[in-house]
C-alpha cells in the first residue's frame, strides 16, 4: 500500500548519500514507518509512538474486511527483527488498541515502553529523543569520547505523522 511512498524516501535517503537512518512515526506514521523500514536496511532505528499496527483496529475501517496477508504489519517482522525498535503506548490507548501494539513489540524484540496515560497519544515527556541518542552510532549525535566532533545537524525529512533522520 505505501511502496511507493516507500521508495520515495528510499531515493531521498540515496540522494543525500544516508548510510543509516532513524524513523519516528506516531499513530499511522508508526505503519508507514515500519513498512518503509521493511523495504530499506539503512532504517536501523525505528521508534513507534501509539503505532497503528493492525487497520481493523481503526474505525475508519469500519464495515471492511482488511485483509492481513496483504496489510498486516506482521508480514515484516522477519525483516525489521534485527533492528532497534522502541514501542511507546498508553497503558490505555483504545484508538489503536495497546495490546496490538504490545502483540506486535513482542514479534520484533522491541523496547516496549506503556506509559500511564487514557487515549491515543501521551504526551512525550522526552524520552523518545533519549531512546534513538541511545541507539544511533553514526555522526549525527555527539559521542562520548574526550575529542568531541563538531555535532552536526542530521537532514530532517518532515513528513505526515513520521520524520527522518539520517547519518551521512
Amino acid at each position: 500500500m505505501f511502496r511507493r511512498f516507500c521508495s520515495g524516501l528510499s531515493l531521498v535517503l540515496d540522494q543525500i548519500g544516508a548510510t543509516e537512518a532513524s524513523v519516528v512515526g506516531q499513530s499511522r506514521g508508526g505503519y508507514v514507518g515500519v513498512t518503509c523500514a521493511a523495504y530499506d536496511d539503512r532504517i536501523r532505528n525505528i521508534a513507534l509512538l501509539s503505532p497503528v499496527t493492525d487497520l481493523q483496529r481503526l474505525t475508519e475501517f469500519d464495515g471492511y474486511a482488511v485483509d492481513q496477508h496483504v496489510f498486516g504489519l506482521a508480514q515484516f517482522a522477519p525483516y525489521i527483527v534485527d533492528r532497534h525498535i522502541m514501542i511507546r503506548i498508553a497503558a490505555d490507548d483504545s484508538r489503536v488498541g495497546t495490546e496490538a501494539a504490545v502483540t506486535f513489540g513482542h514479534l520484533v524484540n522491541a523496547d516496549i515502553r506503556l506509559v500511564d496515560f487514557v487515549g491515543h497519544v501521551p504526551p512525550e515527556d522526552g524520552s523518545t529523543t533519549a531512546w534513538l541518542l541511545e541507539q544511533h552510532h553514526g555522526p549525527t549525535f555527539v559521542s562520548s569520547r574526550k575529542e568531541t566532533p563538531p555535532l552536526s545537524v542530521a537532514p530532517l525529512i518532515g513528513l505526515s505523522m513520521m520524520s527522518i533522520s539520517a547519518a551521512t
